[in-house]
């Protein structure tokens, strides 16, 4: 039924301070701990500078989890990528999981800046939402075969 359609979110943003392995895994405990109260599952992938975020859940939910990130200040340019519907989650797995660039093995990392492309010698994070949502698969892949 529509109460429990489940939506997908998927939103770039450009982070307000250097993002490194500490600040990233204080955002994945906390943003953790709020999304399994909320039934919100997600991966976020961080490079020195910017976010590229896939949450997934109820529509409502999601609107009020979005709007919070708009107005952190840890976030600049918040651009949505992409909200609709989905038959099934696809990062079920994780309350959140935060994946940071500088801290993939060396041949994981080349091999998704070959095929996503560069920005300032890290990897891209896409605008286009079929790109974007195909990073965060791949991820998800590495992360299900603990190559990550």
């Amino acid at each position: 039924d529509m109460e429990t359609q489940v939506c997908r979110l998927i939103y770039r943003s450009k982070a307000a301070d250097d993002i490194d392995a500490a600040l990233l895994s204080e955002i994945e405990e906390v943003s953790a701990r709020n999304n399994r109260e909320h039934g919100v599952t997600g991966i976020l992938v961080a490079n020195k500078g910017a976010y590229l975020q896939v949450l997934e859940g109820e529509r409502d939910t999601l609107v009020r989890l979005f709007r919070r990130i708009a107005m952190d200040d840890r976030h600049r340019e918040v651009e949505l990528i992409c909200f609709n519907n989905v038959i099934e989650r696809s990062f079920e797995d994780w309350a959140m999981k935060g994946v940071g660039v500088g801290l993939m093995g060396r041949i994981i990392g080349q091999h998704l800046k070959r095929k996503y492309g560069e920005k300032d010698g890290d990897l891209a994070l896409p605008q286009d939402k079929f790109r974007a949502f195909a990073l965060l698969h791949d991820l998800a892949f590495y992360l299900r075969n603990k190559e990550l």
